[in-house]
């Protein structure tokens, strides 16, 4: 389980896509053994103030097609 704690607000979205597409990137060059291996991999987008992007919205969209979820906080 990946988890960023990040301010969620929708001018933060690409910020916060830049970093997962960054984490794939390492765990492809870094982790070669586990790239592309079926294992559960959960990617998760904590609001530190909350979350404060509209479910409607394209940039909602945009978390949920790279297979982020976003929440007000994270139970594991």
């Amino acid at each position: 389980h990946f988890v960023e704690v990040h301010p969620a607000e929708t001018s933060e979205v690409q910020k916060v896509l830049n970093k997962l597409n960054w984490l794939h990137g390492f765990i492809h060059r870094e982790l070669p053994g586990l790239y592309g291996k079926q294992f559960d991999r959960k990617y998760s987008w904590v609001g530190t103030r909350g979350v404060h992007v509209i479910p409607t919205s394209r940039e909602y969209r945009l978390i949920a097609e790279k297979g982020l979820t976003i929440a007000s906080h994270l139970e594991i």
